[in-house]
């Protein structure tokens, strides 16, 4: 029996993110948006009105929104800083798990990922956020 309730539950998206293939503890994930990062070219014939487009996928943008219970997200930030100074080769990969109604799951990794931001919010009487953005010039994995 499926659960129709996946969406209002939380259950219907897992993320992981692995460092050199060791996963992190950065747990109770809020929000998550991949975008897919395409070039566009358009060329006209002379003479004519019509214009021709080509695409090509460069690559992913993600942003990963997480409540921060406790220090891995900030850990985590530090850990890729430190590796980029250094110049030491981190292997940083997202992988993730949508569960679908049908009970069918979809799975998908994205490889050699770069962090390009990192910001942490606090409010009064909320849960301290943090998001980090992250790109790829890779297509995803499915898996």
């Amino acid at each position: 029996m499926s659960d129709i309730d996946l969406p209002a539950t939380g259950k219907d998206f897992n993320i992981e993110i692995l460092i050199s293939g060791v996963p992190t503890k950065v747990l109770e994930m809020v929000k998550f948006k991949a975008n897919e990062v395409i070039e566009k070219t358009e060329t006209k014939p002379l003479g004519t009105t019509r214009r021709h487009i080509n695409t090509e996928p460069l690559g992913w943008e993600l942003e990963i929104e997480v409540d921060v219970s406790r220090k891995e997200a900030d850990d985590l930030a530090d850990i890729i800083n430190s590796a980029a100074t250094l110049r030491v080769p981190l292997a940083l990969i997202v992988a993730t798990t949508t569960k679908f109604r049908d009970g069918s799951k979809g799975k998908h990794k994205y490889l050699d990922l770069k962090k390009t931001a990192f910001s942490v919010s606090h409010g009064r009487g909320e849960n301290m956020k943090c998001t980090i953005k992250l790109e790829t010039g890779f297509p995803r994995v499915a898996l």
